[in-house]
């Protein structure tokens, strides 16, 4: 039960920081921010380059010009961030655990 409850608020809270750290991103560092977006957008074309090579139908590609727009793919790079770093700070707080209360690490 605990893993379900740390799995579903690292989901919605990764979302959140996500957003933060893009915002904060925007606002104190735009260069920053702006070759992310100018990768992205090459990331993108890299991918229908690859499908296209793939001998994929232009109806596929068409999707994947829809669904992958290079702000979505910026904000899932701080997503997959903040989840890395969600999961770190829980990896911390379970070890600490474990040194405060050793009879409880025995029992895993």
């Amino acid at each position: 039960m605990k893993r379900l409850i740390e799995a579903i608020f690292s989901i919605f809270f990764s979302l959140i920081m996500g957003a933060i750290g893009l915002a904060l991103c925007a606002l104190y560092a735009p260069g920053f921010l702006e070759s992310l977006q100018i990768n992205a957008s090459f990331l993108k074309d890299d991918i229908l380059v690859i499908f296209t090579s793939l001998g994929t139908q232009s109806n596929v590609n068409v999707w994947i010009r829809f669904l992958l727009q290079d702000e979505q793919l910026v904000f899932m790079g701080f997503v997959i961030a903040s989840r890395i770093v969600i999961t770190l700070f829980f990896v911390l707080i379970d070890s600490l655990t474990d040194m405060v209360f050793p009879k409880r690490a025995e029992e895993r």
